[in-house]
């Protein structure tokens, strides 16, 4: 059976400084080795640690309900949304969404949009922040860092993050954080545009504020990591879409960072309706950056002017000012990690895409590879719907002490420090990549996207890219390991060198205009 896990070092701090662990490069690390696989009492709440607040509203009551619900429903289950007369709401929601944004797009289209906003100087006390979220390690790393950038370049603005899943969260949960967080799904959208449709809310007051922020708004920052394409489907791009029509209704700068984008093969009838939109409102923003240059090349059909080529800005950032991210610093544990280790974060999405059978399979000869060139190997998620995988891909392996699955619910910051203590690793989660190549570690990628293989491109090490779209050969995957195994050093100078060329400019002090 696989050890107890043991307490880690505990990190104690307001900043993280260049390089985890003190600057540390990766080669001559310093790491503690332990006998057992370690383990992190974290103070940090996460979704397996919520603080549950004494003080609920009718609305937050309803929320936690419908919130809990759907944690507590099946995975497989195509529906949680079990009342119906919440089914009823949401549909009229959609609808009047659909109607109200149909409503602008041909005002904007026929009469004209408002006059675009100069952005020589900021104008507006309030940034809103849209596409980020913080149960998805990769989107909270994403909004930690343009949290922390933000703060350092505006620190009187006040800071707003849209995002529906974490507006759920308990109230003494979110006040830990020095930004604000409110709801941003289909109701608060509409919202957004109207007050006349507050009757569909749940939270009238939350759509309000909305509106407040909005008209007072010096610009809208969209850091979603994949939205806008056609692998999402139809109502992931109208939403990403019905983003930038409310922005240019309030005429608010737009600024979209470094993000993947397309393929755009929608089904002719989707086509119909999304082409139109994107003709009109892609050219809004200040800048698009797409993180893929075949984006770029997607996104040449709609606009040009405004669109660039720019690396993930996770990977750029060079460490956290954590007062800029909490009201409060919480203490940080980390984990110590056993010398001569491998990690693995697998990935639900590429798991849709293979046979389970073979999936659990390639990763059982990666791992039984791993073992024979004497690494220790860990388990861990990068997001929380993850979790099972992860059980399953250590439980193969119960009878091994040298294989450890870590079951904590890591926060990004936590996760980064457990990945650059790895020689190499496995990873199908894009950020868990990105923090790999941060410091130094090499990484085979087991991807589902054009993103992975164009990431691994930038830093010479395509050779060890997996595309799950089509047949993984095993014994390419062993081999890789093996490789990695024996030259992880050279390979870690090669992207270490390769990251210092990209991080040489400053894309927060090229984007934003001054305060």
């Amino acid at each position: 059976m696989t050890p107890p896990f043991e307490p880690a070092a505990l990190l104690r701090g307001s900043r993280i400084s260049n390089g985890p662990s003190g600057g540390e490069t990766h080669q001559g690390r310093a790491r503690t080795a332990t006998k057992a696989c370690p383990s992190l009492g974290s103070k940090f709440p996460t979704q397996d640690n919520l603080c549950r607040s004494p003080r609920t509203t009718a609305p937050e009551n309803r929320r936690r309900e419908r919130r809990e619900r759907q944690l507590n429903a099946s995975p497989d289950s195509p529906n949680t949304m079990r009342d119906p007369r919440e089914a009823l709401q949401s549909a009229a929601q959609k609808l009047s969404l659909a109607a109200a944004a149909e409503t602008r797009f041909l005002r904007d289209l026929f009469g004209g949009r408002r006059p675009h906003p100069s952005t020589e100087k900021l104008a507006g006390q309030n940034i809103v922040i849209v596409g980020g979220e913080l149960f998805n390690k990769g989107a909270q790393a994403m909004t930690f860092t343009v949290v922390d950038n933000l703060r350092r370049r505006y620190p009187d603005q006040d800071l707003y993050l849209l995002s529906y899943a974490d507006y759920e969260r308990p109230d003494a949960e979110k006040e830990q954080y020095s930004f604000e967080i409110l709801p941003w799904g289909t109701e608060a959208r509409l919202g957004a545009f109207t007050e006349r449709a507050d009757f569909l809310s749940d939270d009238e007051n939350a759509t309000a504020t909305i509106r407040e922020v909005m008209n007072d708004c010096a610009c809208v920052v969209d850091i979603s990591g994949y939205a806008l394409s056609s692998q999402w489907g139809f109502n992931v791009s109208f939403m990403y879409l019905v983003n930038l029509a409310m922005a240019s209704s309030y005429s608010v700068p737009v600024y979209v960072l470094p993000q993947s984008i397309g393929p755009f093969e929608y089904p002719p009838l989707e086509a119909g309706v999304l082409n139109p939109l994107m003709n009109l409102y892609l050219s809004y923003p200040e800048v698009i950056y797409s993180r893929e240059r075949r984006g770029v090349d997607a996104l040449s059909s709609y606009t040009t002017h405004n669109v660039e080529h720019e690396l993930d800005i996770v990977l750029q950032n060079e460490g956290y000012d954590l007062e800029n991210v909490f009201t409060d610093v919480p203490e940080f544990e980390t984990i110590a990690v056993e010398n001569d280790a491998m990690g693995v974060v697998p990935n639900s999405r590429v798991m849709e895409r293979v046979d389970h059978d073979r999936f659990y399979a390639h990763y059982d000869a990666a791992i039984e590879a791993a073992l024979r060139d004497g690494y220790t190997v860990y388990v861990l998620r990068h997001s929380t719907e993850d979790r099972r995988i992860c059980e399953q891909i250590s439980a193969r392996f119960a009878d091994e002490p040298r294989v450890c699955l870590l079951k904590q619910d890591l926060n990004a910051i936590e996760l980064e420090r457990v990945i650059e203590q790895f020689d190499f690793m496995i990873g199908s989660r894009y950020h868990s990549i990105v923090h790999a190549y941060k410091n130094g570690v090499p990484a085979i990628a087991i991807g589902w996207a054009d993103k992975y293989g164009d990431l691994l491109e930038e830093f010479g090490q395509s050779e060890f890219f997996f595309d799950a779209r089509e047949p993984i050969q095993r014994e390419r995957l062993v081999r890789a390991v093996s490789t990695l195994a024996a030259t992880n050093a050279e390979e870690s100078e090669k992207i270490d060198r390769l990251r210092s060329d990209i991080v040489e400019g400053d894309v927060f002090r090229r984007t934003f205009p001054p305060a």
